[in-house]
């Protein structure tokens, strides 16, 4: 499986990334709760204090959840998801871009989302080089935006 999707890290590997480090998941987002062993055990998803959700942290399932009062279960990432009342990381993507393209038209600009190829621009310039990265920009922009990029001339 590939570790990126439009240039940014799947689903999977941040959930991946999160469970290498789930007990200090756990002690900031259900900091009512403890650990237990294996587990981190606290009352529910809303960081209620109790025992009835519970975390591996360790083992082969590590940084999966299970609430045994409501039969609620997942990763780590939908944990945080739930604890902060958030929609899908899809959605929250989209709202995001939402916001940014409403303010940047508030101020008399369009916002341009570019996505890089790997994690990060930094990442396509090291691996690719300016021309590929360069090239793979002006593959994601419209015509009249490459109009006003060559405007400005070619950095």
């Amino acid at each position: 499986m590939s570790s990126t999707v439009h240039g940014h890290s799947t689903i999977a590997e941040i959930a991946r990334l999160l469970a290498q480090h789930a007990e200090a998941v756990c002690r900031h987002y259900l900091s009512n709760g403890c650990r237990t062993g294996r587990y981190w055990h606290v009352g529910d998803i809303a960081n209620t204090p109790g025992r009835s959700l519970y975390v591996h942290l360790s083992g082969e399932r590590t940084g999966k959840w299970v609430d045994a009062a409501t039969g609620e279960h997942g990763d780590l990432l939908d944990l945080i998801a739930l604890n902060r009342n958030l929609a899908s990381v899809s959605t929250r993507q989209d709202g995001v871009r939402q916001i940014g393209c409403a303010r940047s038209h508030a101020e008399g600009f369009r916002l341009l989302p570019l996505l890089p190829g790997r994690g990060d621009f930094n990442d396509d310039l090291c691996a690719f080089g300016p021309l590929s990265l360069r090239a793979s920009l002006r593959a994601q922009m419209a015509a009249e935006d490459l109009v006003c990029l060559d405007e400005r001339g070619r950095s």
